[in-house]
């Protein structure tokens, strides 16, 4: 358990006991809802027999008298009126520390929390660390990383320290108050009404941390043990976490386009900078120098700023970074890499495996510019028209600004020309050395002829359609009328067949234009079909198809197939009453609809020749049949004694005129065959087959 649950990979495990027979009351745990109880899986030690701890367990007996100096000493620190152990277990072995500290994660559970907390019994508990150099004490000490959080000096995790806040079993808090005086506060770890699906317990403490700091290469030795106190009932327990108790490693991380205000997994040519960030976890108070080569398709020195060839993080610093700048060189290169692949890192004490960063780095987005006109033409007929001009820009990274050539960043704006005028947009992203530019040219030039265009159109009967005729020339204002007295020059109308509409535009001047807009109206689809069955085919149908005015077709058979065929035909797998349905369209997108009721019934077909010639010259060799229509098939032939000599269930197996191996004479043969239809109705068929040689 110690070996391949507890320990993390490469913690150096010092075998200095004995292997101790095995214990009823240590276990191996998994929990399936790590979400509500807090540790996925890992040891489980109990005062009981480890199975206690399963939600719904009866307690086991006890186990007798277990004394430890280490348990009493602790029941004496949170002043225990009873100091006598009984059903402890315990789990004890040495190591080497690999690192400057020593960390693992456990939660303490018991069913005493229900009617004990805060009396003078609490079931002993603790992890006992012996060595020298532990948190900072040069000489041999033993420690109970087992805390409460947050009390200095580190008071005992027991049920009177760690609790609900509130005392239990008519018991005074100030038993609590004496043990911990802060024991109201620390609730905030503890879980008041846990869930019985979790553990057989009545309260337990969120996931804790046992740690300390220890001396690089120093061995230790760790004693975890629970046990029961003055009686032998109200089990306890400790849950410790699998591979919590680690070494220490080297942590990198990236940071890309470090303070822009837009977050993006790959770094951004000419953005701010990305940063290998370098982090220690375990030995901080030792020295850390990282080399690495570099790799990848970016090239140093042409994509990006040459880099340090190492990393160095001094002692007692947690983390360190080096600035990567890329640069915008204004190519579409796609996506490049930049891989930094560290090399092996060997300390005093301990020996970090190489690894490898990948950044991933892209182009630039383009800045765009658009300067638009939205009111007048970009050519006047009249000077002194107002016109207003609207920018657009888009694209880029981050935060994007545009300005006019005159400085107003308004983005849209009025004017009344005289002349002929240019005007010029800016716009740029929070990364651009420089922006882009668009501009648009007005024309102020003398009054044109008038020109008018109607847009004709089209709809489907019934439908309703939008004309638009269209001025440009003239001089303004300009007057348009339709025939009716309406002025709108973009119009809908509901035809029932081909329309003109007639219409007339004035100028200042009295030209007067007239001409007609025209809507074409289609003959009407008419959907329409009828159906028979198909004698060739099982639950088919053939359809034919009467629909008018039409040129596509979508089919709907009702079980799930479609068809756009002009005539189709279609089988079913199932015999009933199904819903066909027909949309007929022209070409101009009108449609029609309509459905009739298709009936199919269960049928079935079976060939079954009457001889076969089992000579060998390659002809009619094999009695074989075919069919479909069923879904199972059995074959029996039997000879004119009522022998059965040959048996099939698949009619893909076919008869070569052998029985036992042997050849059968010439003769007459007869069969029995049954077949499960496919609504489950049984058929049966019988009949001669005759052998010839």
């Amino acid at each position: 358990l110690v070996q391949n649950v507890l320990l993390g990979p490469g913690v150096p495990f010092v075998p200095s006991f004995p292997v101790p027979p095995p214990s009823v009351q240590i276990g191996k745990f998994t929990n399936g809802n790590s979400f509500g109880f807090g540790i996925d899986s890992g040891i489980v030690m109990v005062s009981g027999n480890a199975t206690d701890a399963m939600p719904g367990q009866p307690f086991s007996t006890g186990f007798g008298p277990t004394p430890d100096a280490d348990l009493v000493s602790m029941l004496t620190a949170i002043n225990s009126s009873s100091t006598v152990v009984n059903d402890g277990v315990f789990i004890e072995f040495d190591f080497v520390a690999t690192g400057d500290s020593l960390s693992f994660n456990y939660i303490f559970a018991s069913y005493e929390y229900s009617g004990y907390t805060c009396s003078p019994f609490n079931d002993p508990f603790g992890f006992f660390l012996t060595g020298a150099g532990i948190n900072g004490n040069p000489g041999v000490t033993t420690v109970n990383l087992a805390a409460v959080p947050n009390t200095n000096p580190p008071i005992p995790v027991a049920v009177s320290t760690l609790n609900s806040g509130s005392p239990s079993g008519g018991y005074p808090a100030s038993t609590c108050q004496a043990a911990n005086p802060n024991f109201a506060a620390s609730s905030a770890f503890f879980v008041s009404h846990p869930a019985s699906n979790f553990v057989n317990a009545t309260g337990y403490t969120l996931p804790l941390r046992a740690k300390a700091q220890v001396t690089c290469g120093n061995i230790y030795h760790i004693k975890l043990a629970v046990a029961d106190v003055s009686d032998q009932a109200l089990h306890s327990m400790a849950f410790i976490e699998a591979r919590s108790f680690q070494v220490p490693s080297v942590q990198f991380t990236s940071s890309t386009n470090h303070n822009n205000s837009f977050s993006d997994s790959m770094i951004v040519e000419g953005c701010n900078s990305a940063y290998l960030i370098v982090e220690k976890a375990g030995n901080v108070s030792q020295p850390l120098t990282v080399n690495y080569t570099l790799g990848g398709t970016a090239q140093e020195g042409i994509d990006f700023d040459p880099l340090p060839d190492s990393i160095y993080v001094a002692a007692g610093v947690l983390r360190d970074s080096i600035a990567i700048d890329f640069y915008d060189d204004g190519l579409n290169e796609g996506v490049e890499t930049l891989e930094i692949n560290t090399q092996q890192i060997v300390t005093p004490c301990y020996t970090y495996a190489p690894q490898q960063i990948v950044f991933h780095i892209r182009d630039r987005q383009p800045m765009n510019a658009q300067v638009n006109l939205l009111t007048g033409s970009d050519t006047l007929d009249c000077p002194f028209t107002p016109i207003q001009l609207e920018a657009l820009y888009s694209g880029g990274d981050g935060q994007r600004y545009g300005a006019w050539a005159d400085g107003r960043t308004q983005p849209v704006m009025w004017d009344t020309l005289q002349e002929d005028q240019t005007y010029y947009f800016f716009a740029w992203d929070e990364c651009a050395a420089d922006s882009v530019m668009d501009s648009l040219t007005v024309y102020v030039r003398p009054a044109v002829p008038l020109e008018v265009t109607a847009d004709s159109n089209w709809t489907c009967q019934g439908d309703s359609a939008v004309v638009a005729v269209h001025l440009r020339g003239g001089i303004p204002p300009l007057n348009f009328t339709w025939w009716d007295g309406l002025s709108d020059t973009l119009r809908r109308f509901l035809p029932m067949q081909t329309t003109y509409y007639p219409f007339s535009v004035a100028d200042i001047c009295g030209n007067i234009y007239r001409d007609s807009a025209v809507i074409f109206v289609p003959d009407p689809v008419n959907a329409s079909f009828n159906w028979i069955e198909d004698p060739a085919v099982p639950l088919g149908i053939s359809i034919a198809n009467y629909s008018s005015n039409s040129s596509a077709f979508f089919w709907d058979f009702g079980d799930g197939d479609t068809s756009t065929f002009d005539q189709p035909k279609h089988s079913y797998s199932r015999p009933g009453l199904y819903t066909v349905w027909l949309w007929a369209s022209n070409e101009y997108g009108c449609i029609d609809s309509t459905s009739r009721q298709v009936e199919v019934k269960q049928d079935f077909n079976l060939f079954i020749p009457n001889s076969f010639t089992p000579n060998g010259d390659g002809i009619n060799d094999l009695w074989s049949m075919y069919g479909g229509g069923f879904d199972a098939f059995e074959l029996q032939v039997y000879n004119r004694w009522g022998q059965l000599i040959f048996l099939s269930k698949d009619i893909n197996d076919f008869w070569d005129g052998t029985f036992g191996g042997e050849e059968i004479p010439d003769g007459v043969y007869y069969y029995l065959i049954n077949l499960v239809l496919e609504d489950l109705k049984t058929h049966q068929e019988r009949g001669e087959v005759r052998v010839l040689r």
